[in-house]
């Protein structure tokens, strides 16, 4: 295996005169064909949706998962994925920025009110059933069409129509993962998930975060166990913890730098932390995912 850094794309990279204003579609054959460095691991800066049917296999973060009919695959800025194997595949790949999906509304982005795009047990992927095909292929080609087309006032219609898919998938989860589940995150969770997400590596006390927000961080941590289940720390533990693995698994990064990076006092601070978070060393770690992922070579 090869463990270079890992490259980060932009939506810019898919040549098309909509990936500048944040969206771009494309059947998955003929996406795969024209960038096929999108075989090998990577990340970006966009979210991205995949809707497939056949069998194939995707590696997200560190663990590969079979697709096997159809199937829909969320990835979320950030997270380190590749196709293992994808010639067996067919659908539709649907590409697009936070601020395009937000379109003149005002944050907190409505797409972390669905339930997929960052699920506790961490699976991107969601098998649709066999009675819901008709209702998501009738809806894809529509919007592939609008895609393709660019008839007036085309891009409200293709916020609308992703919202339609992405409200039909949120059933599908819900009726997967049944009981009780926590309230609908409020403005100021919604802002903190946003802000956490790109703030983590420097702003690590709750405190700050709450400060950002105007509020105390108890109160920030009494909101967030509320919504998600979770306190402020628990999160923000969560969310270091998530890019130590990813860095540990797919780059040759030495403990120290990876400590530094992720902006721990020291090494062994860093080491206490990853131990206590999963009762593994970080070294440990990394030879365990690397002896049981096969991603293709980078």
């Amino acid at each position: 295996m090869n463990h270079r850094p890992v490259p980060v794309y932009p939506i810019e990279d898919y040549d098309s005169p909509a990936a500048a204003t944040g969206i771009h579609l494309a059947r998955f054959e003929e996406g795969m064909r024209r960038l096929t460095n999108r075989a090998s691991l990577h990340r970006h800066e966009y979210f991205e949706v995949f809707f497939l049917d056949g069998t194939g296999l995707h590696l997200n973060d560190f663990r590969e998962h079979p697709i096997a009919g159809p199937t829909i695959i969320f990835v979320t800025p950030g997270q380190v994925h590749a196709w293992t194997d994808y010639t067996q595949l067919r659908g539709i790949m649907v590409a697009f920025t936070q601020e395009f999906f937000d379109g003149r509304c005002q944050p907190p982005s409505e797409l972390l009110e669905f339930p997929f795009w960052y699920p506790e047990d961490g699976s991107p992927l969601l098998t649709i059933p066999d009675a819901s095909v008709p209702g998501f292929h009738g809806i894809l080609e529509e919007l592939m069409n609008e895609f393709e087309q660019r008839a007036p006032d085309h891009e409200n219609v293709i916020r609308w129509m992703l919202r339609t898919l992405f409200v039909r998938a949120a059933r599908i989860f819900g009726d997967r993962h049944p009981g009780t589940p926590p309230e609908a995150p409020s403005t100021l969770v919604r802002n903190f998930r946003l802000m956490l997400e790109s703030r983590f590596r420097e702003v690590q006390k709750v405190s700050d975060y709450g400060a950002r927000l105007g509020l105390s961080g108890d109160r920030l941590s009494e909101l967030t166990k509320k919504h998600t289940g979770y306190s402020a720390g628990e999160l923000i533990r969560q969310r270091l913890l998530l890019e130590s693995q990813r860095l540990l698994a797919h780059t040759d990064l030495t403990m120290a730098e990876i400590a530094y990076d992720l902006n721990f006092q020291d090494p062994s601070y860093f080491s206490r932390f990853f131990r206590k978070q999963t009762g593994s060393s970080p070294g440990n770690f990394r030879s365990s995912v690397r002896d049981g992922m096969r991603p293709p070579d980078a």
